[in-house]
């Protein structure tokens, strides 16, 4: 499946600094690989900067993410990572 906007939540948007967003994302129909996929977030871009944080509950798994911004192709690992 793609990308639901209506899945996606802003948790915290500090943008002062260095400080990362967090946001939300949840979805029934994708499970965790597809919407770790790179590009799955191109739609929301704009709201992202490297670094920022992002909660994923998909159909088989959650994870604790974070989100990568290349020129606006968004890309996510682990926050491990």
């Amino acid at each position: 499946m793609a990308f639901a906007s209506a899945n996606w939540s802003t948790v915290a948007a500090s943008k002062s600094g260095n400080a990362p967003a967090m946001y939300t994302y949840s979805s029934s129909a994708d499970n965790l690989a597809t919407v770790k996929g790179s590009g799955y977030f191109n739609t929301v871009e704009g709201l992202i900067t490297t670094g920022d944080a992002l909660w994923v509950v998909a159909s088989d798994s959650q994870a604790l993410c974070k989100l990568i911004n290349t020129s606006g192709v968004i890309t996510v690992t682990d926050l491990t990572t």
